[in-house]
């Protein structure tokens, strides 16, 4: 697949990230942006200028996980479901990653006030999603 660059849209997405980060700062929130591995990704030219959009903003992370996560975790074949995106296997690993990264390294946890019951409940339905699949 080629890349094709829409600097116009490129623009207008820079732009509500923007946004989002006033209005993080706003309620003193520090907004985490990512790249999540994959096996295509974008050019080093136009990495390096989401890199370099993203963390002019105040108060706000970026993360490119193709280039600072543990990719040997990942299995081509089992955990992806195109070049592009994880399948549910993939989307475990992954999310396990990032919990690691938002916990120790950024010193997040979850919110006193979060909705516990409805967190269960999409752990317990994802799980059942999982256990519906083809091994």
């Amino acid at each position: 697949r080629k890349e094709v660059f829409d600097e116009e849209n490129y623009k207008t997405n820079i732009t509500y990230l923007k946004k989002i980060a006033d209005l993080c700062k706003q309620e003193n929130i520090t907004p985490v942006f990512y790249v999540a591995p994959t096996y295509w990704s974008l050019s080093d030219e136009h990495l390096s200028m989401l890199k370099m959009d993203i963390e002019g903003m105040e108060n706000v992370r970026y993360i490119n996980f193709n280039e600072s996560g543990d990719l040997s975790i990942f299995d081509p074949v089992l955990d992806y479901y195109d070049n592009l995106h994880f399948n549910y296997r993939g989307a475990k690993k992954f999310s396990s990653q990032l919990a690691d990264i938002l916990t120790e390294e950024l010193a997040l946890s979850p919110t006193k006030n979060s909705d516990k019951e409805l967190w269960a409940a999409r752990v317990q339905k994802f799980n059942e999603l999982c256990g519906a699949k083809l091994t």
